[in-house]
């Protein structure tokens, strides 16, 4: 975190998802400042995210960086690290620019200090262009080191870690019920996939149990924003919930069996066929604010 950069968009984007997650409990930051801050900024830069700093340190490239993040390894907070640049995974980087980046094996020992609270680092340290690629490589080596993640995609990039995997697909819900970003924008670890149905598409097929309507793989796909054929991975285990989303030529899901099938799927006449009559469908049925 630098003085210059205090209050840009960036730091509006990270108010706005701390405050999101606001509903798994209290959060706390570590702004991982890389120049002198004065009280007074460290403790408008707090106002601003709305939520105590663990530090205050400077991250220089002569500090003991385990010593430096020991406020984070013990905070009992959920906890938002904000390096200059995001996680450094499997490059180098020059000596004195190594106090930009938190670097992939720090955010897992902090994981695992504290194994029932989430983490949540900003990451823009992504090829322009290859973000998605960049993201997904980091999530799986966190999935590797026993961490489930997951990330935000865009210019400007989040991820969030946790050690416990209930929680942190709980995380991911609550933030697209708060925020109303496209599901899209979430990549998921290997270990959030897994047999477990995709979070983006938990509302969708309860939609469609609950009206008797099936929808297609590319409507599915356009509704979350990824391509049909990735969808049936995504839906996990293979469930009578799950088989209201079908195949456009059959009209049945890919590879179910009879047991397998939702035993009304067969007298259900209406299929959506685009994402955006999905989503209109469900926008149409969901109550209006009060």
């Amino acid at each position: 975190m630098r003085v210059k950069y205090l209050g840009d968009s960036f730091d509006i984007v990270k108010q706005s998802l701390i405050r999101c997650l606001g509903p798994m409990g209290p959060w706390a930051a570590h702004p991982m400042f890389s120049e002198e801050f004065v009280g007074v900024k460290a403790a408008e830069f707090s106002r601003l995210l709305g939520v105590p700093l663990v530090s205050t340190e400077v991250l220089t490239p002569h500090t003991d960086r385990h010593a430096y993040l020991a406020s984070a390894r013990c905070c009992s907070r959920h906890l938002f690290l904000d390096p200059d640049k995001g996680i450094l995974a499997g490059r180098r980087v020059r000596a004195g620019d190594a106090p930009l980046y938190l670097r992939l094996e720090e955010l897992v020992e902090i994981v695992r200090a504290r194994p029932t609270r989430l983490t949540l680092a900003f990451d823009q340290s992504l090829a322009r262009g290859r973000e998605r690629a960049g993201i997904v490589r980091k999530l799986a080596a966190l999935a590797t080191a026993g961490i489930h993640a997951w990330a935000y995609v865009s210019h400007t990039g989040f991820v969030l870690a946790g050690h416990e995997r209930v929680v942190v697909a709980r995380a991911a819900e609550v933030l697209l019920a708060g925020s109303r970003i496209p599901p899209g924008r979430l990549e998921y670890g290997p270990t959030l996939l897994g047999r477990a149905m995709h979070p983006a598409l938990v509302p969708i097929v309860r939609f469609l149990a609950c009206k008797r309507v099936k929808a297609t793989y590319r409507a599915v796909g356009e509704a979350i924003g990824v391509p049909a054929r990735s969808v049936g991975a995504r839906l996990g285990a293979r469930s009578t919930l799950a088989s209201w989303v079908v195949s456009c030529k059959t009209g049945e899901p890919t590879g179910y069996t009879d047991a397998e099938k939702d035993p009304d799927l067969r007298r259900a006449s209406a299929t959506i066929t685009n994402g955006k009559d999905l989503i209109c469908r469900m926008d149409q049925e969901r109550p209006e604010p009060q």
